[in-house]
């Protein structure tokens, strides 16, 4: 038997109702906040997720940002060391960072499908294949035609912050950086260059 669904999603007037049991950005609750606030659902429901490379992730969220807040003069190195150090003194560095506390619970997996952005479209199929929902289209909303990073953004430096950072991700999930490209300096990898570390 086929099944209706909706999605929904929180506007800004939405959130503040929530902000008090699932914090500042309600619409991303940690896992541990959502199954206080609404346990019986919590036991009940399917519960999945997606996770992304954080290596890929990382440089995603870094670009979109510095064209949101273009003023900054953060290099991609300095944008990571702020996170690590959690130093938010600069409006670019966000505050909920690592994914992992959103679907885990004393640090162990607390969903029922942990899907991966790099297979988007398979997972997603599975998922509504075991709620019994049919999925015959997938709207891909801000895309953008960057490649994945190369070694040319993640130095060693980079690297290092990253595997810092998103340790627990990087351990379960054997998240791999970005392989090695024998590059040349034109151009738009000199300027690459410059944004990861100037």
């Amino acid at each position: 038997m086929q099944r209706d669904y909706q999605v929904h999603a929180m506007n800004g007037a939405q959130r503040f109702p929530y902000r008090s049991a699932l914090g500042q950005s309600p619409e991303h609750p940690n896992a541990e906040a959502l199954a206080r606030f609404a346990p019986a659902a919590w036991m009940q429901y399917f519960k999945f997720c997606f996770v992304r490379n954080p290596y890929d992730r990382a440089w995603s969220d870094y670009r979109w940002r510095s064209q949101k807040y273009p003023n900054t003069g953060l290099s991609f190195r300095q944008f990571l060391s702020a996170i690590r150090q959690r130093d938010y003194s600069n409006k670019i560095i966000p505050k909920q960072f690592d994914n992992w506390p959103m679907y885990t619970l004393n640090n162990q997996i607390a969903v029922d499908f942990v899907g991966r952005f790099e297979q988007f479209e398979q997972d997603l199929q599975s998922v509504f294949a075991r709620l019994g929902l049919p999925l015959t289209s997938i709207p891909h909303e801000k895309q953008t035609d960057a490649a994945r990073p190369s070694s040319l953004i993640y130095g060693t430096q980079e690297s290092q912050l990253i595997e810092q950072i998103f340790a627990r991700e990087i351990e379960y999930f054997d998240f791999a950086p970005p392989a090695p490209k024998n590059l040349p300096m034109s151009d738009s990898a000199g300027q690459l260059r410059n944004e990861v570390t100037r």
